[in-house]
């Protein structure tokens, strides 16, 4: 089995590389992990009070679930699981650690960098980071609905 690293936005957009890694990768069962760049608070406060999943259920789109969900089942032959993480450190030591600590066999990115959009205040771009890491990297060249509604996203990456 093969161990997959997506970066996300937390859009329905994102899972078009999702979508293209499934149909890409040649072995019948793939974990996949999305992974999103989350920036920590400075407050003793926030940092107490810290929970990953409450973190998660703020940065994720109800559109975002539900077509993570459809894909889940659309292809479940081939998805033994897909995980969701956070990535908190600028540390290019840290995220290498965190590659292996998640036995990271291949990442997917986008082809452009600007891609993703990732609110600053909230995150990260992992993008560099993940094409500057020795594992195998497939970028693809996928161009975001301008001008559309989440439905017509949902559906454009349900049909394709």
């Amino acid at each position: 089995m093969k161990n997959i690293l997506i970066p996300t936005d937390f859009t329905v957009d994102s899972l078009e590389l999702l979508k293209i890694a499934i149909q890409n990768e040649p072995e019948e069962r793939i974990r996949v992990t999305l992974v999103y760049g989350a920036s920590l608070s400075n407050s003793i406060c926030d940092l107490l009070f810290f929970s990953k999943s409450a973190c998660l259920d703020k940065l994720r789109e109800p559109n975002f679930c539900e077509a993570l969900s459809i894909i889940q089942n659309k292809y479940s032959k081939k998805i033994h699981r897909i995980d969701t993480e956070l990535f908190m450190s600028h540390s290019t030591a840290a995220f290498h650690n965190f590659l292996e600590g998640n036995a990271i066999d291949k990442v997917y990115v986008p082809l452009r960098d600007d891609i993703l959009k990732v609110d600053k205040s909230k995150g990260f771009n992992l993008v560099p980071y993940l094409k500057k890491s020795n594992l195998e990297t497939q970028e693809i060249d996928y161009r975001q609905a301008a001008n559309i509604n989440e439905g017509q996203q949902l559906s454009r990456l349900l049909i394709r």
